[in-house]
């Protein structure tokens, strides 16, 4: 198999997948609207066949959606020991300006393709079990296929063009997915609501492609080069804006919480594994352009790492924990990648795929299990350790000290990475701002582990009946393990001396010190939420999170209906009315002078000879 077949079978598979379960779709669509009509000519309402009932069609879209990120991702490790760039066609020729559609083949992108294709394998195939009976089944699998063909969109680009199409592709699906079950208000909101925040920062990655364009004359990421010192952060700065619109980072974070509305899995690939770390990626990729703006992605991923660690101590909902988890976690991801050292913000990237993807595998299994429940709280009174569910039980308190960076998981070698850099980038300022997002970190997420599983006797049981049946458990222990051993992976040497990695490891800070402070972190959860404590709910500006969504909702809310008012009423009704008014006033008396002085007396004869004579004049 050459080169360019893989790199076709890398791109376009996921896209195969999502015209077959297209087919299917129509197909079941075409079947259900003639089951209707031929029920209703009966004149009864028989049972028929149940919309959840695995037929045929759920049957080959379960077979045909997981073998397709599965094609790509055997073709991404067919394709590992070599480095090329394919181009597809031609796509936008302009004059001067040639964009390509291509599949860039080397470091980092093969770093990206791994974990995009092998982690959406595991969960395609979680999913199936998860979403088994969903009547919305093929529905499901064409947008997660049609997903994951944007996001190796993404990671194959070698343009800012083509990088566009997967960017505005996974939002798109990301809507369709987060609104699935948009029957309900809620989701169909917190799917309007993800769209509407990342087209703010869409705009303004419109506005730093075209920039790119006007300074350099083109859109390939090469092109860098060719902007000059006082160009690179205006360009950066709009960039930026798309990546922490994606990213949920800044102000731009409020989609994501609200987000956890899709189905589980769907938390699992898009918002934690894939999706959100896109902006993190093109940071890296071009890590020229924004080392020259690196104080604005670090102090903006950090800050976002600290504030909502803190946000998510006051949260009940396990998965939105996560998804606040998932923020702090790509704040620091941001901030690797503001480093020198850009290589460990992508390291971070790779370890969190595995532990963060296994966490809301997790509580998806905890959902299943216990009739969709995601409250904490009312979770613990099942008592899910005690059901023999040592696969959640265990699983999750594996991959939270992973995410905490305990020796010798996977997190461990990535934050690690991350703190070295930073210390050695931002000095003393980086180092103590790392330190206090290390300490959030395990608070936050052993809160989580300590009301769901704690005082519990733990039932050793590792059977895939107790925890949500083969299809949801071995996907979810691929995981837990990829979890324990990802230090194997020696992310930083793949991507190599390009981008920031060295042989030679070098700890700015101890790693001891660093685990004193996680401890002690374990240790404070423990003595508040092991012994079934709670922070009172009396401090509502904590548990409201300092009514920062409320604020930014009622922000671009009363934004939006200032535009609608002065473009409705003053804009539509004075302007343009008011000029089409103008216009026929000034037409009806023409009209009546024209009337009045037409025909009649010679007077009136020689009056409009006159001034035709004078109008003539003036337009000469």
């Amino acid at each position: 198999m050459n080169g360019e077949l893989k790199g076709i079978i890398i791109a376009f598979a996921p896209f195969l997948g999502f015209l077959v379960n297209a087919i299917l779709l129509l197909i079941e669509t075409r079947k259900s609207i003639s089951s209707k009509e031929h029920t209703h000519a009966k004149g009864h309402h028989g049972a028929g066949h149940s919309e959840g009932e695995f037929g045929i069609t759920k049957k080959i879209s379960a077979f045909v959606s997981p073998l397709a990120p599965f094609a790509s991702f055997v073709a991404t490790l067919l394709i590992l020991p070599e480095k090329s760039q394919i181009n597809i066609f031609n796509w936008i020729p302009l004059e001067n300006v040639n964009v390509s559609f291509s599949v860039l083949i080397d470091e980092l992108s093969k770093t990206a393709l791994l974990y995009v294709t092998g982690v959406s394998t595991l969960i395609h195939i979680y999913s199936i079990g998860y979403m088994k009976h969903d009547e919305g089944f093929v529905r499901y699998f064409m947008f997660l296929n049609l997903f994951v063909f944007f996001m190796i969109q993404i990671v194959v680009a070698d343009n800012l063009v083509q990088l566009f199409l997967g960017w505005e592709g996974v939002g798109l699906c990301s809507y369709f997915l987060i609104g699935f079950w948009y029957s309900g208000y809620e989701n169909a909101r917190a799917g309007f609501k993800a769209f509407i925040t990342n087209r703010i920062g869409d705009f303004g990655f419109i506005v730093g492609i075209v920039l790119f364009l006007v300074y350099t004359g083109g859109v390939d990421y090469n092109k860098v080069s060719l902007l000059r010192p006082e160009q690179f952060f205006a360009v950066a700065f709009f960039l930026f804006m798309g990546a922490a619109g994606k990213s949920a980072q800044g102000p731009l974070w409020l989609w994501l919480p609200d987000a956890m509305r899709g189905p589980t899995p769907v938390s699992a690939l898009i918002h934690a594994a894939t999706m959100v770390t896109a902006g993190v990626y093109m940071v890296v990729r071009l890590e020229d352009l924004f080392f020259r703006a690196k104080e604005l992605v670090f102090y903006t991923g950090i800050i976002t790492a600290i504030l909502m660690g803190i946000f998510g101590l006051f949260e009940r909902d396990i998965k939105r924990i996560l998804a606040f988890s998932t923020l702090s976690q790509l704040g620091l991801m941001f901030a690797g990648a503001a480093t020198e050292k850009t290589y460990t913000g992508m390291f971070h990237v790779f370890e969190h795929s595995f532990f963060k993807a296994a966490l809301f595998l997790i509580s998806g299994i905890l959902m299943h299990e216990f009739d969709n429940e995601t409250d904490i709280y009312k979770l613990k009174e099942r008592k899910p350790a005690e059901r023999g569910m040592i696969l959640s039980a265990g699983g999750f308190l594996i991959c939270t000290l992973a995410m905490s960076g305990v020796f010798p998981l996977s997190g461990f070698w990535s934050k690690e990475a991350i703190i070295s850099a930073v210390a050695e980038t931002f000095g003393n300022t980086g180092t103590y701002l790392m330190l206090i997002a290390s300490f959030i970190t395990p608070v936050y997420m052993f809160r989580a582990f300590f009301v769901t599983f704690g005082g519990q006797r733990w039932k050793f049981s590792l059977s895939p009946s107790h925890d949500g049946g083969s299809l949801m458990f071995f996907p979810v222990l691929i995981l837990v393990i990829l979890s324990v051993i990802g230090g194997i992976f020696n992310v930083g040497a793949w991507l190599g001396e390009k981008y920031g990695y060295s042989e030679q490891i070098h700890h700015a800070v101890s790693p001891v010190l660093v685990h004193i402070i996680v401890f002690a972190g374990v240790a404070i959860s423990y003595l508040v939420w092991g012994r079934g404590k709670e922070i009172s709910e009396r401090a509502k500006i904590l548990w409201n999170r300092f009514y920062l969504n409320e604020a930014e909702e009622g922000i671009f809310i009363v934004s939006g209906r200032f535009l609608k008012y002065v473009s409705f009423n003053i804009f539509e009704k004075v302007v343009i009315e008011g000029f089409y008014s103008v216009v026929s006033f000034l037409t009806r008396v023409g009209g009546v002078l024209v009337s009045a002085l037409h025909g009649g007396t010679p007077a009136r004869v020689a009056l409009m000879l006159i001034l035709g004579l004078l109008i003539a004049l003036l337009i000469i």
